[in-house]
């Protein structure tokens, strides 16, 4: 083993206001319309204290007391955005950017603060979900059926969560089964052949509930878009990008009213998908496709040892099968035939004590298996051995000034069986006075990995297994604010800043043969600003989100390397979302115009290739009819209203207008 080098560092930072992030609820941030005050079937009002996270420090912390920005996306904030996907409902979030590759059902990936997707860690109820072949999930065809929130953590949580959580964190909580019976139906149609069912059914008697969903998908996604081959612009109608998707959970809960509690559930999700090919001519077509084959398994047990102390077991199995043809595209006289089989067990055992007031600690250590069977990369297997500790501690100044100070100290070691050793501490600050929110100061630094995927060092033709883990330094820091009084506004604003060394680069070497190396670096910089309004006891509520990117290549590949001192391709240096929400008696209105930057598309900026900056408006109205035992809501909605043509990426036009109408049942 290494000697482990001690690391000391110090917080600094104090940077400008917003508060998207925390309420009464926080419906997550702009891009999301947020939910006002749920009415009950006898119109009684149900008030919310500040929504409380568990992602930002693994202690359940109000959202406003973290050393760092949170988003919430609550179940009511995924019932009311356009779409049927994770994807969907997170656009627009501050510090957050979508790569999309198409249209609905096509691959979309996510960008936190400036980091490619492989380096934002995605949990299903705080557990690893990011799988180890190229460390990236498809938010394009994970389904919000049976998601009651999500929660986004942005900037360097390795100190918390391990590897891979360099520029964020997203947790995703699905819904828990109820003692009550509960059935709810739902079909939707729209524009391009789209067609969507839903079947819910939940409930239980004395200690044990069940619940159940199924959902299924589908589209002939023969949608409307334009190709330009520069003197031109050509309408046409893809014919290569039709999806299937189905989904489905099992959950049970026991409770017996101790101090014991336990759950197990089982996510299934099946896609069948066409890859739409890139367009480079009015005739351009493709008949490749995708299936992904995928289950996720989780057993999770408490224990209330004391009023003050918890011992937790949460453990899962992982199993995800891809597979990849394409007639078209033949090497050698065979046509590409590839097939992906992901493993991994993780056995996370945790213990929570409280030694004070406002003095909280948990600590835990984690076992995790992984393997991989594939036709193009070697079979390989990965254990991890984990250990960590985080802390709250209040601190207050009540005798020389009225504030509370909080501190979130956090360290933790990974050891894996095939790559090198990580310690990774953090600390967190927050500031304030004492029972308010009117103004807070937050700011974290820590040190974050990201690992060698197995695409990244056993690909057959290619992979290096001398790869070291990707290292970088982050913090961020800024300003919350909540006024609370016949109207409620909140904003947030935050500067962060995340350095990253030894970043893989896929270079060619011999025979034009690429390889991967650790020989770049690269500086994502930014500031994040979101602000809310809510009127008129919440019935309108308007929010603004503005990004500030800077993602740069600071290390040069050779003496003359044009990419040095560059952007890094399809990241907007500048991005921004508007959205407001009409909430009167059982009506709803949502719209969202969402302003994209310029992206490059080449890695040395080329501004030939430059995609220009585009702006979407997509909306939605519902109305909710309520009956004794009985709900219904209609929702019609509208994406890209105004028939923008655009791309995100490259030769991979986007939809021009379309519309979906559902219809939901609830008992």
């Amino acid at each position: 083993m290494r000697k482990i080098r001690s690391f000391i560092v110090f917080i600094l930072a104090i940077a400008s206001a917003s508060g998207v992030n925390a309420a009464i609820p926080s419906e997550g941030a702009s891009g999301v319309i947020a939910a006002a005050v749920d009415e009950m079937p006898d119109s009684a009002r149900v008030f919310r204290m500040n929504e409380v996270t568990v992602t930002g420090s693994r202690i359940a912390t109000d959202v406003y007391r973290l050393p760092s920005s949170v988003s919430i996306i609550n179940e009511q904030a995924i019932d009311r955005a356009n779409g049927t996907t994770v994807a969907d409902v997170l656009h627009g979030l501050p510090g957050i950017f979508f790569k999309t590759y198409g249209g609905q059902g096509a691959l979309q990936t996510i960008s936190s603060r400036g980091m490619g997707p492989e380096y934002t860690l995605v949990l299903v109820d705080g557990q690893r979900f990011t799988n180890y072949q190229n460390g990236q999930v498809d938010f394009g065809v994970f389904s919000t059926a049976d998601i009651e929130r999500i929660e986004i953590a942005k900037g360097g949580y390795s100190a918390l969560f391990g590897a891979d959580a360099v520029g964020g964190v997203v947790n995703i909580i699905t819904k828990k089964p109820s003692q009550d019976f509960r059935a709810t139906l739902m079909a939707g149609v729209g524009s391009f052949g789209y067609q969507q069912y839903q079947l819910s059914l939940s409930g239980g008697t004395g200690i044990l509930s069940l619940k159940g969903t199924y959902r299924n998908e589908h589209s002939a996604n023969m949608f409307d878009c334009y190709f330009h081959d520069g003197a031109r612009s050509v309408l046409l109608q893809r014919s290569d990008a039709d999806y299937c998707l189905h989904v489905a959970d099992v959950a049970a809960q026991l409770n017996t009213g101790g101090e014991v509690s336990s759950s197990l559930s089982l996510r299934y999700s099946n896609a069948d998908r066409g890859v739409a090919s890139g367009l480079t001519s009015a005739a351009s077509t493709g008949a490749a496709r995708l299936l992904d084959d995928e289950w996720f398994a989780q057993y999770q047990a408490e224990w209330k040892a004391t009023d003050v102390s918890q011992l937790s077991l949460h453990s899962n199995y992982h199993y995800f099968d891809q597979q990849y043809h394409d007639p078209l595209l033949v090497t050698g006289g065979t046509p590409l035939s590839s097939f992906y089989i992901n493993r991994s067990v993780i056995v996370t055992p945790t213990y929570q004590t409280s030694f004070g007031e406002g003095q909280t600690i948990v600590g835990g250590i984690e076992f995790m298996h992984a393997w991989i069977e594939s036709n193009e990369v070697h079979t390989k297997d990965r254990t991890q051995f984990s250990a960590f500790v985080s802390g709250q501690h209040e601190v207050s100044f009540r005798a020389l000034l009225p504030l509370d100070v909080t501190f979130f100290p956090s360290v933790r070691y990974d050891r894996f069986s095939d790559v090198d050793e990580a310690l990774n501490p953090r600390i967190g600050l927050n500031i304030g006075a004492q029972e308010s929110d009117a103004l807070r100061v937050r700011a974290s630094v820590g040190k974050n990995f990201r690992m060698p995927t197995f695409n990244d060092m056993y690909w057959n033709t290619g992979g290096n297994p001398l790869l070291l883990p990707e290292r970088s330094v982050s913090y961020d820091a800024g300003l919350v604010s909540s006024l609370r009084g016949a109207s409620v506004f909140e904003c947030e604003a935050t500067y962060y800043s995340i350095d990253t060394k030894d970043r893989i680069v896929w270079m060619p070497g011999a025979n034009n043969l690429w390889t991967p190396k650790n020989i770049s670096r690269v500086l994502s910089q930014g500031i994040e600003l979101s602000v809310r309004l809510k009127l008129w006891d919440e019935k309108l509520c308007l929010g603004y989100v503005q990004n500030i990117t800077s993602v740069v290549k600071k290390s040069a590949d050779a003496l003359d390397d044009p990419t040095a001192g560059k952007q890094l391709p399809y990241l907007p240096e500048s991005s921004s979302s508007f959205d407001a929400g009409v909430y009167v008696d059982n009506c709803t209105f949502n719209i969202r115009a969402a302003v994209t930057g310029e992206r490059y598309s080449t890695e040395d900026n080329n501004p030939r290739y430059a995609l220009p900056s585009f702006v979407t408006v997509d909306a939605n109205v519902g109305y909710k009819i309520l009956l004794p035992h009985f709900a219904a809501n209609v929702k019609l909605e509208a994406d890209n209203l105004f028939n923008a043509d655009y791309q995100v990426i490259a030769l991979q036009p986007m939809p021009l207008r379309s519309f979906r109408v559902s219809f939901e049942l609830m008992y």
